[in-house]
C-alpha cells in the first residue's frame, strides 16, 4: 500500500506528487508486487475513505509513506495524511506491518526532521520516528534499485 498527499501546496505540486507515486507503483508492479493506491481503488469523496484505507492497511504487509517537500505542512489534527501516517506507524508498533518512508525532493534526514518539528508535539514525535526508521531518498535514476530495497525489507 502506498500513502501520499494528493494535494500539498503550490500549483502543479499535486501533479508532481502523483508522478512520483505512479512511478513507484509501476516499478513495484514491474518487480512483481501489487501495490494498492486509494486514488486508484476508491473515490476521493467516498464516505468510506478512512474505513477502507484503514482496512487495506490491516490487510497489507507493508505501507510505503511518500513524503515530498510540502507534504508535512498541512499535517494538523484531523488531516487525512496525518491519520494515514499515525495509523500505519501504530500498526507497525503493533507488529502488524512494516512501514517504509520514501522521501523525494528533500535531500537529508535532518531536513525532513526539521520540517516535521514545526508541527508541534506530533511533529517532534514523528521527527524522532524518522531518525530511527528506514528512509529511502528516492531518485528517478535509482528507482529500480530503491524498489529492490523496499522489497528486500519485506524479507
Amino acid at each position: 500500500m502506498i500513502c501520499y498527499r494528493w494535494a500539498a501546496g503550490p500549483r502543479n505540486y499535486e501533479e508532481t506528487s502523483s508522478w512520483v507515486v505512479l512511478a513507484l507503483e509501476a516499478a513495484l508492479q514491474k518487480a512483481g508486487q501489487q501495490p494498492w493506491l486509494d486514488k486508484r481503488h476508491l473515490p476521493r469523496t467516498s464516505p468510506d475513505l478512512v474505513q477502507t484505507v484503514g482496512q487495506e492497511m490491516e490487510r497489507r504487509k507493508m505501507v510505503i509513506i511518500c513524503i515530498g517537500p510540502n507534504d508535512l505542512q498541512r499535517c494538523r489534527e484531523g488531516d487525512f495524511f496525518r491519520w494515514e501516517i499515525d495509523n500505519a506507524t501504530q500498526l507497525e508498533a503493533d507488529g502488524k506491518l512494516k512501514v517504509i518512508i520514501v522521501v523525494y525532493g528533500i535531500e537529508t534526514t535532518e531536513a525532513l526532521s526539521n520540517r516535521a518539528k514545526t508541527l508541534g508535539q506530533w511533529g517532534k514525535t514523528f521527527s524522532e520516528y524518522l531518525t530511527r526508521h528506514c528512509l529511502i531518498f528516492l531518485k528517478v535514476s535509482s528507482l529500480d534499485k530503491d524498489v529492490a530495497s523496499i522489497i528486500d525489507s519485506l524479507n
